[in-house]
């Protein structure tokens, strides 16, 4: 699945969402939507959710950073779900600090980016980018 977050994480997961998460993404990402689009088109809203931990715990969590197995809250989103992800991705390229364009300009991801019609067209793109 394709990923876009709000604040311009770009990513692919190949095999799903990932269990695994450190303090740092979990609650960064408890606050900052991640939208990922699967390979049918469906765009999908994908929070975090912190393990039940007592006070010892999360206080080591947060020190190490170490990774933990977290669950998530989904939300699926109906209408103009591709138009949405391809927002969010024209946002996280022209607010970008040069890791989105590493392998390609900015124009050329644009204009990608703005031709893409399915999942398949963006995949290709986020593979030309480098992002996969």
């Amino acid at each position: 699945m394709l990923v876009c977050a709000e604040d311009g994480w770009v990513d692919f997961w190949s095999d799903g969402i990932p269990s695994d998460w450190n303090y740092m993404g979990c609650t960064k990402y408890q606050s900052i939507l991640i939208y990922c689009l699967l390979p049918d088109g469906q765009l999908q809203k994908v929070k975090p959710v912190s393990p039940s931990l007592n006070w010892f715990e999360k206080a080591l969590w947060k020190v190490t950073n170490s990774s933990k197995k977290v669950t998530f809250e989904i939300a699926v989103i109906e209408k103009s779900s591709i138009e949405k992800f391809k927002a969010l991705l024209l946002q996280a390229v022209k607010t970008d600090d040069d890791l989105l364009t590493q392998f390609k300009t900015e124009d050329e991801i644009t204009q990608g980016i703005e031709k893409s019609k399915s999942y398949s067209d963006l995949n290709t793109l986020f593979t030309e980018c480098g992002w996969v």
